[in-house]
């Protein structure tokens, strides 16, 4: 998937795709197969398509994909705050 600007708005970015990844490009940058041509997009503007039907992602989309692999959970602990009266 690509994040790319709407047309309506210039201002809003919205995900499009899927597209075809058709080369790993100095590290960062991908060249992707668009419907008529071929375009090199950052890696911060590419995501990794997720089917609807499985959940699973397509490792075809993207090369070197067994690092992705990897699932990475995070969580945080919200405790509340307490009342500090600092003597005031």
């Amino acid at each position: 998937m690509i994040l790319l600007l709407t047309s309506d708005n210039k201002l809003l970015m919205q995900w499009k795709g899927p597209f075809k990844v058709i080369e790993r490009i100095n590290g960062c940058d991908y060249c992707i197969q668009l419907r008529n041509k071929q375009k090199i997009f950052h890696a911060s503007m590419l995501k990794r398509y997720m089917s609807a039907e499985t959940g699973k992602s397509k490792k075809s989309m993207l090369p070197h994909s067994e690092d992705l692999d990897t699932q990475l959970t995070h969580a945080t602990i919200l405790e509340p705050v307490e009342d500090l009266n600092l003597g005031t």
